[in-house]
Formats: structure tokens, C-alpha cells, sequence
């Protein structure tokens, strides 16, 4: 571990272990697994995401290559994250995720402004890491509006509420009181496979633009050599 990375992650998991701790005497019987999957995890990432900031704008020789990387890393962990609470958990721990993913991106864009200011980064990865911001935030925007289905499990009237040529919603608010399971059965359920989908075709199309951009930097390049031995 760098010393970059140690400033940030140890002080991440030092905040994620204390919370899961103290949530271990909540009364109830659910403390180990509010800790485990809500305190403890938020904590981690809250914190991580802004040491990663703190430490990126107090330092002169900070490598802004691997701050805007982690950020990159901590996004996608925030994403598994969310897929794995996503239909088990209250959507309000959703919607705190969501809003971890929305500060990753702010940070980020904050981040590459301050590195594009210092000319500390060259512009081609300038461009980069512009259309990697623009997907993750496409993607959190898909987890606060995601796909929605109708749920397969809960009384019978809640599947037969409405007839069947009733049009449901493609997507819902995070919000929404359709999607609250902590005190109903929900009318509405998250498309987790639709939604992991969604992500992942983002994910692609940045992936290929990138490349797209890195070809034609290559070929202007190539010819600017031709033009220059000729």
C-alpha cells in the first residue's frame, strides 16, 4: 500500500470498523447486520471518498492520476454495493448510496478541474477521464430512477391489484412509496438484472468512445510525424 492510498483507505476503515461497532449494541437483534451491510459500508466509503478529496487538494505533487483512479475504484464498489442491498434493505440506505455515488462524481469532476488547472495531467487524459465522469453519472442517475417490475412474492392482492393489461411504470424514483418494503409489500420491485444491464452497456459505450478518441489521437499523431519527416 502506497502512502497515498494509506492516507485514505486505513482512515476509511478505521470509520467503517468503529460504526459497525457501535452498531452492534443497537437493541433489536438486527445491530450486527445493520453494521455490516449499512453503517459499516457507508461509513467506509463517506470517508474514503472524502479523504481521497482532502488528500488530492492539500498535497503539490499529488498524483492526480491515481486520485481520479480510486475515485473511479470507489465508484464501482459503490455500485456492487447498491446491487447487492438492492430489494433487501429500505430504500432510503438506497438512496444514501445513490447520493455516495453522486459525491464520487462531484469529487471527480472537481478533481480533473483542479489537475486540468495545475496542467498536471496531459489532455488527452483529460478526455478520458471527462467521458468516464459522464458514465458514472449516467449511472447514478439510473439508480435514482431504476427499471421497476412487478414482484413476484406478497399477498395475492397485491399481484392482482391491477388487471393485467394495466401499464406499469419502466422506471421509478428510488423513493417512490411503491418501492417501500419496510412496512408493506411492495407494489413495485427494482429490475436488479435490468438495471445491472443498464450499467453495463454504460460502461461499454464509454469504453468504446474512449477507444474511439485514442485511435483518432493515434492517426493525427501518425500523421503529424509524416509531416513532419517530409
Amino acid at each position: 500500500m502506497t502512502d497515498f492510498t494509506s492516507r485514505v483507505f486505513v482512515p476509511a476503515l478505521m470509520v467503517g470498523a468503529v460504526l459497525f461497532a457501535i452498531s452492534i449494541f443497537i437493541p433489536g437483534g438486527l445491530g450486527i447486520v445493520l453494521g455490516l451491510f449499512v453503517t459499516g459500508p457507508i461509513g467506509f466509503f463517506s470517508t474514503a471518498l472524502w479523504k481521497l478529496y482532502s488528500v488530492s487538494i492539500k498535497e503539490d505533487k499529488i498524483d492526480f492520476h491515481a486520485a481520479l483512479k480510486w475515485f473511479v475504484y470507489v465508484f464501482i464498489w459503490i455500485s456492487l454495493y447498491i446491487l447487492l442491498l438492492m430489494n433487501g434493505f429500505s430504500m432510503f440506505v438506497l438512496f444514501i448510496a445513490a447520493l455516495l455515488q453522486l459525491f464520487a462524481v462531484l469529487l471527480s469532476m472537481t478533481i480533473l478541474d483542479l489537475a486540468a488547472t495545475r496542467s498536471e495531467i496531459p489532455k488527452s487524459l483529460r478526455r478520458t477521464m471527462s467521458v468516464i465522469i459522464a458514465a458514472m453519472a449516467l449511472i447514478m442517475f439510473t439508480t435514482l430512477l431504476p427499471p421497476v417490475k412487478r414482484p413476484i412474492y406478497g399477498p395475492a392482492s397485491t399481484l392482482e391489484m391491477e388487471g393485467p393489461d394495466t401499464i406499469l411504470p419502466k422506471v421509478a424514483f428510488i423513493l417512490d412509496s411503491d418501492l417501500d418494503a419496510s412496512r408493506q409489500y411492495p407494489m413495485l420491485v427494482i429490475d436488479r438484472n435490468t438495471l445491472a444491464m443498464e450499467w453495463l452497456i454504460i460502461t461499454a459505450a464509454a469504453l468504446g468512445l474512449n477507444l474511439v478518441l485514442i485511435g483518432i489521437r493515434r492517426r493525427s499523431r501518425g500523421e503529424d510525424d509524416i509531416s513532419g519527416t517530409a
